[in-house]
């Protein structure tokens, strides 16, 4: 996957570096953007494009379903991947999400999942993406 734009989003800046750095270690070309709430997310969204976005479902403010919502409606194309440490799966598959990961998640469901979920968005331009669970 070169030249992956991942937006990653988590209030916690421990889970973000995490993950980041679990990103950059496992997917060559990979350009990981973060942003610590839903609203910097929207906000960096209209400056760069990404080609995923990984939200946690629990943030102050505006949360995961919030995001998921706004990129649904403003891209439409563009997969949403929910994050929670609560089993949220079934909601988030209703709504609309591509994925969800169930925290703590191994490193094995994590690179699946954003290797499926980044290879349908490619296969399937324009069109909506299977949900990955």
């Amino acid at each position: 996957m070169p030249n992956l734009r991942v937006l990653l989003i988590d209030d916690q800046p421990s889970i973000l570096m995490l993950v980041q750095a679990l990103l950059e270690r496992t997917v060559p070309g990979v350009h990981v953007i973060t942003a610590e709430s839903a609203a910097e997310a929207l906000h960096l969204l209209q400056e760069e494009p990404c080609d995923i976005v990984l939200s946690d479902v629990s943030m102050p403010g505006e949360d995961g379903f919030f995001v998921l919502k706004q990129v649904k409606r403003q891209w439409p194309g563009l997969p949403v991947v929910l994050m929670s440490g609560a089993s949220l799966s079934h909601e988030a598959h209703t709504a609309g999400a591509n994925g969800f990961l169930l925290k703590p998640f191994s490193f094995d469901q994590f690179h699946a999942t954003v290797t499926a979920v980044t290879a349908l968005q490619r296969e399937t331009i324009g069109i909506h993406c299977n949900y990955l669970a």
